[in-house]
């Protein structure tokens, strides 16, 4: 529930990439979350604003050893 509200907050930092015409931006399955980025400086710039609104405003923390 909360990772949902986490990521409409920050969606603006997933570019994500084009697949036949359709963005992709991230993929997910039960509690695990893929970000799609272009290169590693947008990728870099989306976890750092997940990673804050997470900590900041729902006391959540990434795993960053998934």
């Amino acid at each position: 529930m909360f990772i949902e509200q986490a990521i409409s907050e920050c969606k603006e930092y997933f570019t994500g990439i084009k697949v036949n015409g359709m963005r992709i931006q991230m993929l997910r399955f039960a509690e695990d979350v893929a970000i799609i980025v272009q290169d590693e400086v947008n990728l870099k710039r989306a976890l750092e604003s997940l990673d804050d609104i997470l900590e900041s405003d729902y006391k959540m923390k990434i795993n960053r050893k998934k």
